[in-house]
């Protein structure tokens, strides 16, 4: 038996995020060039240079109850990879099928990456909601 049970609310949270494009430098492992003892000549990593605003994108986002039953129990609406996916495609933005790794808390900022190596395409940052 699962001791932290988690549910769907069946409630929706639209999230408005701040999308950043980017400035990447570096090479995919497969692009890489070796010497004669096999070590990298060239860097095999991607690193963000810099960033720029290009725009905001809403994300529909599927609540979730976690610890029910305890009294820790809480609700939180995170965006998977699916939802961010369909809201840049939506949003005409250019985006091929998304990995998202969280940078920091994953309910404010996500790093939206290429899946087949893993170069970083866009960030994306929650937009605080007035106090």
């Amino acid at each position: 038996m699962d001791k932290f049970k988690h549910e769907s609310t069946g409630t929706y949270q639209e999230q408005k995020w701040v999308v950043w494009g980017l400035d990447v430098w570096g090479h995919a492992p497969e692009e890489c060039e070796y010497d004669d003892e096999d070590r990298p000549v060239e860097c095999c990593s991607f690193t963000v240079n810099d960033r720029s605003k290009r725009g905001t994108v809403m994300i529909r986002c599927k609540g979730m109850r976690f610890n029910v039953g305890t009294e820790h129990e809480f609700e939180s609406f995170s965006p998977n990879t699916d939802d961010v996916t369909k809201a840049l495609v939506d949003a005409e933005y250019f985006v091929e099928t998304a990995e998202i790794e969280a940078d920091g808390e994953s309910e404010f900022m996500l790093e939206v990456n290429r899946k087949s190596d893993g170069r970083p395409l866009l960030q994306l940052e929650r937009e605080k909601e007035p106090s």
